[in-house]
């Protein structure tokens, strides 16, 4: 059995059918999402707070629903997908965005029928990429957009260095967050520099290391209140992900539990996740190379 099709299976296992009501397959997920690929940046205020598991889920979540997903690993210097899923790839995001080797070379195929760009730790050409740099990453992933479904970049956490720039190319902001007030007020902190300095507006927040959802609830409420307070933007509630004392086991083995437990507390989260990602309308405005191009002319992007 292939990895995707153990995915469907488990997902049936544990009745995913019943989460997106009227939509039974991924060509029926297509047709109502046509076009090319949704762009969907996960970031986050600091590190330490699950972002990269969330992006890795999400994405995965997504796959399991029959959609084309990509998942771009461009957390520069502490990036770690290849290791949750224990791949190996020749390739990776610094020759691409050197323009060494074209994207459709440098993605590898990985359990739960996703595709992954995987970023080398350490690579010292991706410490502050060119404009000309983030122009051939964008470049690439438009030049691919009707091969996938989704595209599921995982940025840097903090605001510093390519994680904003590369969230504004995208069509969607995902910021992670845990409860801990820190994480909230630099959760805070990267939606008012997106917005100030890009202009975005509309951000989903996904809030993890959760005792349950109404606690998730409630974070989102806090940090919604304050943003749509002193910023004109609007965060949607994603929803929220458990503790799961599984998931450091999962990562010593590289067996994402998406796989191995999907009943988990985590795994299971993290569909509920993608599902709603996949059922919000997509964004009805430019965006890729071009948009982004443009908001570099404006000078919003940093120098």
């Amino acid at each position: 059995m292939t990895a995707t099709a153990r995915l469907r299976a488990n997902d049936n296992a544990v009745g995913c059918d019943t989460v997106l009501p009227g939509i039974g397959s991924g060509a029926l997920l297509r047709a109502a999402n046509a076009g090319p690929a949704r762009t969907v940046a996960v970031t986050s205020g600091k590190g330490g707070v699950g972002k990269s598991h969330v992006a890795l889920y999400l994405a995965a979540g997504a796959a399991s629903w029959g959609q084309r997903v990509l998942l771009i690993d461009a957390d520069v210097g502490l990036a770690s997908q290849d290791l949750l899923v224990r791949a190996r790839p020749r390739h990776g995001l610094g020759q691409v965005v050197r323009g060494e080797v074209a994207l459709e070379d440098a993605v590898v195929e990985v359990p739960g029928g996703l595709e992954l760009l995987a970023s080398p730790v350490g690579d010292p050409g991706l410490m502050g990429l060119s404009d000309g740099e983030r122009r051939n990453l964008v470049d690439a992933v438009d030049g691919m957009a009707w091969r996938y479904d989704l595209v599921v970049i995982d940025t840097g956490a903090g605001v510093a260095g390519d994680a904003l720039p590369l969230s504004a190319a995208c069509d969607e902001v995902v910021v992670v967050t845990n409860p801990e007030p820190t994480a909230l007020r630099d959760a805070y902190a990267v939606i008012k520099l997106l917005n100030q300095r890009w202009g975005e507006d509309r951000f989903s927040l996904a809030v993890n290391s959760v005792r349950d959802d109404l606690e998730g609830v409630s974070v989102h409420r806090r940090l919604s209140a304050v943003a749509s307070r002193f910023l004109p933007v609007y965060v949607e509630y994603l929803g929220s992900l458990p503790k799961d004392d599984g998931l450091p086991a999962a990562v010593m083995r590289g067996e994402p539990l998406y796989l191995t437990a999907p009943r988990s507390p985590f795994a299971a989260a993290a569909r509920g996740l993608a599902t709603r990602l996949l059922q919000k309308e997509r964004p009805a405005r430019p965006r890729g190379a071009h948009h982004f191009l443009s908001r570099q002319r404006l000078g919003g992007a940093e120098q």
